[in-house]
């Protein structure tokens, strides 16, 4: 379900003694505003730990598909892969075809983005959603050989690394298109951040969130995300 499931267990099933921890959906706050079936989440009730990183999504086109830019998205159909419902691969274009003009056709039902954007490579769907702390780390050739391009970028503000990819926002064409797509693209902000459900005792927070503010600074932690490649934009 996008990770709807998964949310939905932190904050009503999962133990309440500090020893279950999750990375819910960046999209629950928003989805939980707009009402979405199946929430049974209290956003705000959730004990926050910390972020490990925001999440720039972007929009991945196979080069078979003909569409190599976001305008070519808005001229021609393309078959594009996600999950669940509440999944930001499946929110999103549903999202800018209907705001931005794009003709983005949805196919549900994979296990993730890995799963669709193997579908992707095998020619079964045009497109998929990826991180692009992925694309730069495990899938830079999909760039560098003109296998696959990017047509926009699912935030409020261009990553700097892709400073010539629109932003979701940018596709609104009036102030109140805009003012929607901000309020999804506030995901972003939330990213990836670690949860643990409501009602665990303060102490166990408090020594969880000093725990995480430590691992942001271990030497072997940093080595790794910097042997990775990975996005880090922690907060606490």
């Amino acid at each position: 379900a996008g990770g709807m499931k998964g949310a939905n267990f932190m904050y009503g099933v999962a133990p309440k003694d500090g020893t279950t921890l999750g990375i819910i959906p960046d999209t629950a706050p928003s989805e939980e505003l707009l009402g979405t079936n199946g929430v049974a989440y209290v956003s705000k009730n959730f004990n926050w730990v910390g972020r490990i990183s925001a999440s720039t999504n972007v929009q991945v086109l196979w080069a078979t598909s003909g569409v190599k830019t976001i305008a070519d998205a808005q001229a021609k159909e393309s078959v594009q892969g996600g999950s669940g419902p509440m999944a930001p691969a499946v929110i999103y274009p549903k999202l800018l075809n209907a705001l931005g003009g794009t003709k983005f056709k949805m196919v549900t039902g994979y296990g993730g983005a890995a799963e669709s954007c193997l579908a992707m490579e095998k020619g079964e769907i045009d497109g998929c959603l990826l991180a692009w702390s992925t694309v730069k780390a495990a899938k830079r050739d999909w760039l560098e050989q003109k296998k696959a391009s990017i047509v926009v970028q699912w935030g409020s503000t261009r990553h700097p690394e892709l400073p010539d990819i629109p932003t979701m926002v940018e596709m609104g064409k009036t102030a109140e298109d805009k003012a929607i797509l901000e309020l999804y693209a506030s995901a972003t902000e939330i990213g990836k951040s670690i949860v643990a459900p409501p009602g665990v005792a303060k102490d166990r927070i408090t020594a969880l969130r000093r725990g995480f503010d430590a691992m942001l600074k271990d030497p072997d932690y940093l080595e790794e995300v910097r042997r990775l490649s990975l996005d880090f934009e922690p907060l606490s």
